[in-house]
């Protein structure tokens, strides 16, 4: 027996010896056939030659060279790609007696004939300076999923119940569909609306205006920004989507989208209308007239929306783009709230409160961009938008105040208080911009105008009643209101700007920029009381009346210089802004005018550095200094009485707050291994912030704006992909682990009557993300996000606050019998540390059933039962300097719905049909 043992033994070490010998390294260099320079990026696949798997993949270094290591012997085709070159196919033999084998140089030639059959191969993750691409194929989704879905899947990419995108910490203002405008931008039409098989990658990069694109060098604009990168074969030929649905508590949705794409002519046109809470488009309410949530979670919201979008080319010297979109919510709300009032020397207060509120709006956007090439070395750009919008609200509020803090406690203030209103108001907007490129290479002249106006007015009408009482539970006083607030605001502001550009030899640019600024600003206040005698509102209310008028005048001028190399690059400059900022306030209660007359002058520092460590792999530093002007509203001293317990007023002599900003990234991608890793440091400390001021009159608060200095803010986000099975290199893992890290810390400030009152905040953050996916069959993603929020006060020491958020994700779609898909997606919340009631345990479970209709499997029925345990809650907490607050918000819960989905397309052209292959694709030319 004992010989036996030792045999196996003597077998396995043979059988590891042959395979580690049967191991072959192969390497060679890519160059370009006519100038024998090397290609770096070029794509390597290694396949079997019998069922074209893949078995490696790699990226040439920027000398054109390659490595494929740990490859089983057995017979290969090599496949190389680069883009505009004919692909070079081989077929080779990894022999077992050897250990490498080198394939010396391979020449590429510049593509000049369509190929029967082209397979490009492209990694998962690019990185490059500030930008890090996503190839979807390479991100499973389930069957009819949008882009929103794909979004989730990307390593450091956030999307919450809202549709809101944040990427490493930093929200997604601008959602580019083939680099282009899509709906004005909004991020969620695009990605609500976009499936996700039309897209081939998506790019997460700083965007800058357009003005910086021209001149190259950075003017301070950046936005973080997502571009769609659709697929060769949806851009000729038409194609899109229907959605319907009916169910149970009344609820419905519909929608529909159809695009048409020809060459450069793109049409899309959208629309949709539901109750469920669903909204596709970014709800905006630019003047405070009454918000609805359009498509949050909370309360119960209708929404109708429908648009435009058009872009072409008109012949050779005019491009065209623009939409038109309109929108409607209406929002009804149910909320009870806990708020804990902080005031000086450690005293306190509790209010309950409950609220009904109801909320319409409607939104009318026009936007146009018209690029006009004058000729090779002038250029003209215009993009005007106008908006228009009506707002109606309702309130019902009734609050009870007790005094905790000293004890004993005992009842201050009751409050009732029934508000309601509606805002009308428009905006036009205007920025224009000329672009005139001179023959000698880095010499630039651009000249801009950005100006907008708007006008807007509304009407509230209030009635309140509040009742404060002494600590034996005896009445004292008694605030009555019923009057009526009319408001109207005007702006008209104007940015004329210049910058010219000197090439100073190779790579180097020198940058001469100046911009004048003239902002002018009106906010008329009138407020009445009611007259019982003839039931109208004809009694001027002078304490509330108020004429205000805002102007702010600047001149900047500044200077960089930009420096490039192949592997780094950098920027440094500088200006100096002389401003004036002056104020107007005219009261009917005093009869003298305040009149402020301000006159700042501020140093703007600039730099940036960017380092390519090597292929996927990059660092970027950069600093600046920004200054913030107070608004209107912070500025017009005019009490607002709306809430009685919770007063605020403007301060006219508010001065500008300044900026520093730092910040450090890295990211790096290994093709071989697929791991992903992105690392982002920022600091920021504020001089003169603008901060509210608390004071207590008689039990109320009253918050006013003024500056205080040292602020700052830190934060460090760290994202990293693992692939978790082990695969042959250069092949995706099916199973995958995304964890996304991240520390703040804020130092506050703020003022409890005349004492500072200084907070520090430490908010950490877990974010762990696991997907499985087998081959496009199973599709199970599992996430858990971890909060944990600490502030403390150095005044209110006795009120430290820590608080945990738990969320735990269940995401399953499985397609089984070829055209079933079951799915369901399972959320359990967890709140700790909050207020007595608000410590529940939610959880929200959600499933249906599809089955997949036609040949094509381009429709499909869906049963779905939203919140199968009917335990749907919302509960938020936030804090302020002078307040900790929870709010438990109605929801919908449990309903059922059947829908019907519909997809259509055609497509034409060179691109043809093409097949997801996870980490490339396969498209076959005609």
């Amino acid at each position: 027996m004992q010989k036996f043992y030792w045999l196996i033994i003597l077998l396995l070490s043979v059988n590891g010896f042959v395979q580690a010998q049967s191991k072959v390294t192969i390497r060679g260099a890519i160059i370009d056939s006519a100038t024998s320079l090397p290609l770096s990026n070029a794509s390597i696949s290694l396949m079997h030659m019998i069922d074209s798997s893949q078995i490696a993949f790699s990226i040439a270094d920027t000398k054109g060279l390659f490595t494929l290591k740990n490859i089983p012997s057995g017979r290969y085709n090599l496949l190389v790609t680069f883009t505009g070159y004919s692909f070079y196919n081989m077929k080779i033999m990894a022999d077992s007696g050897k250990t490498s084998m080198d394939l010396g140089i391979i020449k590429m030639s510049k593509q000049s004939e369509l190929l029967d059959e082209v397979i490009v191969t492209r990694p998962p993750i690019a990185v490059k300076k500030d930008t890090v691409e996503f190839t979807a194929g390479a991100f499973q989704t389930k069957p009819n999923a949008t882009a929103e879905d794909l979004l989730k899947k990307l390593p450091g990419v956030e999307v919450d119940k809202d549709g809101n995108i944040t990427s490493q910490g930093e929200a997604i203002s601008k959602v580019y569909v083939d680099g282009k405008e899509f709906f004005s931008n909004d991020p969620k039409l695009a990605t609500k609306n976009l499936t996700a098989d039309m897209i081939e990658s998506v790019q997460v990069f700083d965007d800058m205006s357009d003005q910086a694109k021209f001149t190259k060098i950075d003017d301070g604009s950046k936005q973080k920004t997502i571009n769609i990168k659709l697929k060769k074969n949806r851009k000729k030929g038409y194609f899109g989507r229907a959605t319907a649905g009916a169910g149970s508590e009344s609820r419905y949705t519909g929608s529909a989208m159809l695009n048409s794409f020809r060459d450069n002519t793109q049409v899309s046109v959208l629309g949709g209308a539901n109750n469920i809470n669903v909204a596709g488009f970014t709800s905006s309410d630019m003047f405070g007239g009454g918000r609805g949530r359009g498509g949050g979670s909370d309360g119960n919201t209708r929404v109708w929306n429908g648009g435009f979008n058009y872009r072409d080319k008109w012949g050779t010297k005019m491009e065209v783009s623009g939409n038109y979109f309109v929108s409607g919510t209406n929002t009804t709300n149910n909320s009870e709230t806990y708020r804990e009032n902080l005031f000086a020397n450690d005293s306190t207060s509790v209010l309950n409160s409950t609220s009904r509120s109801g909320n319409r709006n409607v939104n009318n956007n026009v936007f146009l961009r018209l690029e006009y090439f004058i000729d090779s070395m002038n250029s003209l750009l215009a993009t005007p938008r106008f908006n228009i919008q009506h707002s109606e609200n309702i309130n019902e509020y009734i609050a009870r105040t007790v005094s905790t803090s000293p004890l004993p406690e005992y009842l201050a203030i009751t409050s009732n208080n029934n508000n309601n209103g509606n805002r009308d108001g428009w905006n036009f907007g205007n920025s224009l911009l000329y672009r005139h490129r001179f023959k000698k290479i880095g010499r630039t002249f651009t000249a801009g105008w950005n100006t907008s106006f708007g006008n807007n007015n509304g009407i509230s009408n209030v009635i309140a009643n509040s009742k404060f009482y002494n600590n034996d539970g005896t009445a004292y006083k008694s605030i009555d209101q019923h009057l009526q607030n009319d408001q109207a605001g005007k702006s008209f502001n104007n940015t004329l700007s210049m910058s010219y550009t000197e090439g100073l030899g190779e790579n180097k640019i020198l940058e001469f920029n100046y911009a004048y600024t003239n902002n002018q600003n009106t906010s008329d206040k009138k407020s009445y009381n009611y007259d019982s005698t003839n039931g109208k509102f004809e009694i001027p209310n002078t304490a509330l009346t108020n004429y205000f008028e805002n102007s702010n005048i600047s001149h900047r001028a500044g200077s960089n210089f930009r420096f490039k190399k192949e592997k780094y690059d950098f920027q440094v400059g500088g200006a100096v802004n002389f401003s004036q900022l002056k104020n107007n306030s005219i009261r009917l209660d005093s009869t003298r005018n305040l009149y402020t007359n301000q006159h700042f002058m501020n140093i703007f520092p600039t730099a940036n550095f960017n380092y390519n460590l090597g292929a996927r792999k990059s660092i970027r530093f950069d600093y600046r200094g920004s200054t913030q002007q107070p608004n209107i509203n912070q500025l017009q001293n005019v009490i607002d009485s709306t809430n009685q317990l919770h007063l605020s007023t403007g301060n006219p002599n508010l001065k500008q707050q300044f900026s520093h900003d730092l910040g450090l990234n890295y990211r790096t991608f290994n093709v071989n291994n697929f791991m992903f890793l992105s690392v982002d440091l920022r600091f920021s400390t504020v001089t003169n912030k603008i901060v509210n001021r608390t004071i207590t009159i008689d039990k109320a608060q009253l918050s006013y704006p003024v500056n205080i200095g040292g602020t700052y803010s830190s934060s460090l986000y760290l994202t990293t992909g693992i692939p978790l099975i082990k695969v042959a290199t250069g092949k995706k893992s099916p199973l995958n682990l995304n964890l996304s890290s991240s520390v703040r810390f804020n130092k506050d400030v703020s003022m409890l009557d005349s004492i500072k009152n200084f907070s520090n905040n430490w908010v950490l953050r877990e974010r762990v993300n696991l997907n499985l996916n087998i081959k496009d069959k199973l599709d199970v993603s599992l996430n858990a996000n971890l909060t944990f929020n600490s502030t403390t006060y150095s005044v209110q020491k006795n009120n430290n606050i820590n608080y945990f958020t738990y969320r735990y994700s269940l995401d399953f779609s499985y397609t089984f019998l070829k055209s079933f898909i079951l799915s369901s997606d399972f959320d359990y919340y967890v709140n700790a540390g909050r207020s007595g009631g608000f410590n529940q345990n939610i959880p929200s479970w959600n499933a249906s059933i599809a089955k997949q209709l036609f040949e094509k499997k381009n429709a499909e029925v869906r049963f779905a039962v939203v919140d199968i345990l009917n335990q749907n809650q919302s509960i938020r907490r936030s804090t302020s300097d002078f307040y900790v607050q929870d709010v438990r918000t109605e929801v919908m819960q449990r309903f059922f719905m059947v829908s019907v989905l519909y997809n259509l397309g055609k497509f034409g052209g060179k691109s043809g049909s093409m097949i997801n292959r996870g980490d490339g694709f396969r498209g076959r030319m005609r």
